[in-house]
């Protein structure tokens, strides 16, 4: 069975026993995707191992990483999360996430000043090795600010007096520029071989022999500095994380996109004038619930949540006896390209682009229906095809990916 309510549909009578079948569901859905303890917990944790470094991933760092574009701006965890009197944090290749010590909400979430942090610890023109003062990079000319820029085509910023230039400022700007670097400490300048410039948040550097510019591993090194344990730890069953599937949603500017994890209330498909409230629907030794309103969509929060970076099922009556056609009724005419909008309670949410609609045979497993599919999408099930008296002999089945 996909769901109960795929069962009933309005000519039918409200409890009728065919259907899609899903044998143990729970098992095939919450034990696959969500890493659950059991094939009865309804508990999504959101933990990955990231095999490259060694470490966990989990919310509420999961969430905001992928929100940052983390891939590309703060690289892969380096450390576990690292808690301290008044705050959790966790230390990755090119940066931190810091909040309070119980901080949930990954939006609650900022990067720290890693670049100045390090500086002021590692690169201290003061510092002392053995007794002898070293001195450091922060002694070149380079990190004495200006009075104004060497030319025009140069960035200056003359809070710092510093410029940024050429690849390096080409590459400052692609990845998200002040809002993610913060402001320049420091000209370019030539050290050890390499090409670097320091920023608040990270530095940037053209290593000998490359050709690209990248990002220093600050996260890393101001974990060092810090005596925070770097120290791999075991994967405990914990599903691989791959860095794909975990991206900022930018959705189309209809609604806000919410950050994280949600509970979605409302659901629209402008398509076909849906606009419906969001019953929150269980499953019960493997049968999947009905909304006990006809005009509303039952959502399994026990198989995800929208923000989880998987599927998220959704089901809803196409007619209702007594009634008539409700509200999945048109769903069958949605085509790819058109548009999902699920709303939490304070008005942010998910957008969502059809990629499939489909019929399928109501004995269809279910589970290749509402499995993981490797990315955040939603999938809608209503009645379909013929009707024979009690039963809908078909599932209409549409398929969204976030965007």
């Amino acid at each position: 069975m996909i769901m109960a309510c795929l069962k009933v549909c309005a000519r039918s009578i409200p409890r009728i026993s065919a259907p899609l079948t899903v044998v143990t569901l729970l098992a095939l859905t919450l034990g696959t995707l969500a890493n659950a303890p059991s094939a009865d917990a309804a508990v999504f944790t959101n933990s990955y191992y990231v095999a490259e470094t060694g470490h966990t991933f989990s919310d509420p760092f999961l969430s905001r990483w992928a929100d940052l574009d983390g891939r590309k701006t703060l690289g892969l965890p380096v450390t576990e999360p690292v808690r301290a009197s008044k705050s959790l944090s966790q230390y990755f290749e090119y940066g931190v996430l810091t909040g309070s010590k119980n901080v949930k909400s990954p939006a609650k979430l900022k990067t720290i000043a890693a670049g100045s942090e390090l500086l002021d610890l590692h690169h201290d023109p003061m510092r002392l090795v053995t007794g002898r003062r070293v001195g450091s990079d922060r002694e070149t000319s380079a990190f004495s600010p200006r009075t104004k820029p060497s030319n025009a085509k140069v960035e200056y910023d003359q809070q710092t007096g510093h410029q940024i230039s050429g690849q390096i400022l080409s590459k400052y700007k692609s990845l998200g520029g002040e809002e993610v670097l913060g402001r320049p400490l420091s000209d370019a300048f030539a050290s050890a071989g390499n090409r670097v410039q320091w920023f608040e948040n990270g530095r940037l550097e053209l290593r000998a022999n490359a050709k690209d510019i990248s990002l220093g591993a600050v996260g890393f090194e101001l974990a060092v500095m810090n005596g925070v344990d770097f120290s791999k730890v075991r994967a405990d069953g914990l599903l691989a994380f791959n860095a794909d599937r975990f991206r900022k949603f930018v959705g189309d500017g209809t609604i806000p996109e919410a950050s994280g994890p949600f509970a979605p209330v409302e659901i629209k498909i402008p398509a076909i004038n849906v606009d419906a409230k969001i019953e929150q629907v269980g499953i019960d030794n493997g049968v999947m619930g009905i909304p006990a309103d006809p005009w509303n969509v039952a959502w399994y929060p026990a198989i995800s949540e929208p923000g989880m970076y998987t599927n998220v099922v959704f089901a809803g009556h196409k007619d209702w006896w007594n009634v008539g056609p409700t509200v999945f009724w048109n769903l069958n005419q949605l085509v790819p390209d058109q548009m999902i909008y699920l709303i939490g309670q304070d008005g942010a949410g998910g957008t969502y682009k059809i990629t499939k609609s489909y019929a399928v045979d109501a004995n269809v497993n279910a589970a290749e229906v509402v499995s993981d599919h490797g990315s955040e999408m939603v999938t809608l099930i209503t009645c379909d095809g013929a009707f024979d008296g009690q039963h809908y002999l078909q599932r209409w089945i549409v398929i969204a990916e976030r965007i």
